[in-house]
């Protein structure tokens, strides 16, 4: 069962601002969240009834919730807030973002937040990743990352981000979008950024999807 309509918390509302997204987006979809960090927005989802996995490539930031799990057991607290902490730990997956161990088709959801392609540094890298997003979306899903291009990136950053969405191009049967947005950061500076979405379509031969520059 999915939580109260009015259940909110800060992670998770802040993911679904900057990718655009309504919590029904979620709902009876499994979610691959790319470079994860601490796997917040995974166990905040969790407590409102979606399933996120979280794949991050440094293991030690899932430290915090070891911790958690820890000072739940000597507080004494209930096993089923210890549960939620274990299941969360046991979505969570080590690996690169070019290399998922994931079955084709698996996830109907792929996000990244300030980790795709923000952790890449070289365009290989990034036509890596995008590969992979690719094959482990099913067919009608969709990804976000977000964001793809800030303003203030250095040049040679842009022109790798304009490498992959050539790229992109030419990958059959997906659809492109790339909207700019401005976003607020904490210390008041206004950031003019890209959010990109990919739909993943069923195949139709020769055919080929481009990109759209949303307004």
């Amino acid at each position: 069962m999915l939580g109260p309509e009015n259940l909110k918390t800060p992670v998770f509302d802040i993911y679904l601002a900057d990718l655009e997204l309504e919590a029904k987006s979620l709902v009876g979809k499994r979610v691959l969240d790319l470079g994860a960090g601490t796997a917040m927005f995974a166990s905040e989802a969790k407590r409102m009834g979606y399933r996120v996995c979280s794949v991050d490539s440094d293991e030690t930031v899932w430290l915090p919730i070891r911790n958690e799990m820890l000072m739940a057991k000597n507080r004494g607290l209930t096993s089923e807030g210890l549960v939620h902490w274990q299941d969360v730990l046991a979505s969570c997956c080590l690996t690169d973002m070019g290399k998922l161990p994931f079955a084709n088709e698996s996830f109907g959801l792929v996000v990244s937040r300030y980790a795709c392609p923000q952790l890449l540094s070289t365009s290989q890298e990034v036509k890596l990743v995008l590969s992979e997003v690719v094959r482990v979306l099913k067919v009608g899903g969709e990804a976000r990352l977000f964001p793809w291009k800030s303003e203030r990136w250095p040049e040679e950053i842009k022109a790798m981000i304009v490498e992959a969405l050539d790229f992109l191009a030419e990958t059959k049967d997906i659809w492109v979008e790339v909207k700019k947005k401005e976003v607020k950061q904490p210390w008041g500076l206004v950031e003019k950024v890209e959010l990109l979405t990919l739909r993943k379509f069923k195949p139709r031969g020769a055919d080929r999807f481009g990109i759209s520059w949303a307004k």
